[in-house]
């Protein structure tokens, strides 16, 4: 995978600023993610993220023999292929608060996204002015080869009955509205299950975008949630993974 960064250029912008600039590199079949996750757990800020569809050969890796030793009972099991990447980030002390955290955060996404593309040309951005932070698909590539834009997934609009239910029973509804309204199949994956069944809401939208249900249901849990929606392209479908972020650390 071709990798590229603004590490250089932001490092000088850093250094101009006078701020303490560091630089990190993250490898895996979702680099983004990767970088994202490191963002999320050094500065404690919730950081979305969502997966284009992995569709084309050359964004795939067919890992069945590593998995299985050699046997070959089932389906081929495939991942994205992933890379690495590289990406420059500013130290900020928690005695700084929140915005200056929120702003190192946006400083090091916009970044690494404004260059990033897989080798066949697969883009993400991030959804403009969003609390929390959210990064998005923009351009994929097809069976054919092709780089086109997208829709995000969690742009599709949902409606929900205003009925009371759990925190985790609204996923689970929002899941299936989402997978009804766009033809892909999603389902809820990894999640603090004990936090979620614990909250009742009674939340009700009508014709908004699932991203919008996931914002104003965190809103109401008030705990630093966040999301990973990923493509499984041995399946062909979605799992949406939420989980808790953390407070950074005090020395960093």
């Amino acid at each position: 995978m071709k990798t590229k960064t603004l590490a250089a250029g932001l490092a000088l912008a850093f250094s101009i600023a006078g701020a303490d600039t560091r630089t990190a590199t993250v490898q895996g079949g979702r680099p983004v993610a990767k970088a994202i996750e490191f963002l999320e757990k050094f500065y404690g800020v919730p950081i979305t993220y969502e997966d284009p569809p992995y569709v084309n050969s050359m964004e795939i890796a067919d890992v069945t023999d590593k998995v299985r030793g050699g046997q070959s009972v089932g389906p081929r099991i495939l991942v994205p292929r992933g890379g690495s990447l590289s990406f420059a980030y500013e130290n900020v002390e928690p005695s700084q608060g929140s915005d200056a955290a929120r702003l190192a955060v946006s400083t090091a996404l916009s970044g690494f996204l404004a260059s990033y593309q897989t080798s066949a040309g697969a883009r993400f951005e991030t959804v403009s002015g969003s609390i929390p932070l959210h990064v998005v698909p923009a351009r994929f590539t097809n069976q054919l080869g092709q780089v086109q834009s997208l829709q995000p997934l969690l742009d599709i609009r949902v409606s929900l009955a205003g009925e009371p239910r759990s925190a985790n029973k609204l996923v689970s509804d929002l899941c299936e509205a989402l997978s009804r309204a766009s033809g892909q199949t999603v389902v809820p994956g990894v999640a603090p299950y004990n936090l979620l069944a614990s909250r009742q809401t009674s939340l009700s939208v009508s014709d908004v975008t699932a991203r919008s249900v996931l914002d104003q249901l965190f809103a109401e849990i008030q705990a630093p949630l966040s999301w990973q929606l990923f493509y499984d392209p041995t399946l062909n479908w979605y799992v949406l993974n939420i989980h808790l972020v953390q407070p950074p650390a005090k020395e960093q």
